[in-house]
């Protein structure tokens, strides 16, 4: 049996689709901007001012401060016997947490170091 040979594809295509540059020679595609190529050194204060300015750009409701504050409800947290405790709010607490039970109750448990179950 012989082995088929496979088609060349036109290079032209491809050509097209490749990095154009202008009439300058230039290249047009998106690259790193001026400000990151320049031989500066830039010192940790100019570098963070830089960073919060482009975020107050970016976020215009950080500055205004209208974000809601989160409040979460604290714990219930009981005493079942002389060695348990039980947490009495925990499903509201992940609900207001947008979160699963199961992924709160490992962290929970991870933090405390301990063990523990979710009964109903």
């Amino acid at each position: 049996k012989k082995k088929k040979k496979k088609k060349t594809e036109k290079l032209d295509d491809f050509d097209d689709d490749v990095d154009k540059e202008d009439d300058d020679g230039a290249d047009v595609t998106d690259g790193p901007s001026k400000a990151w190529t320049s031989d500066k050194d830039y010192t940790y204060d100019e570098l963070l001012f830089r960073v919060f300015d482009i975020m107050r750009e970016k976020n215009p409701d950080m500055i205004a401060g209208d974000k809601k504050k989160f409040v979460m409800r604290p714990p219930q947290v009981l005493r079942v016997g002389t060695r348990k405790t039980s947490f009495a709010n925990f499903a509201d607490i992940c609900r207001l947490l947008h979160r699963q039970p199961k992924h709160v109750l490992a962290f929970l448990l991870a933090e405390l170091g301990t063990s523990g179950s979710v009964d109903g």
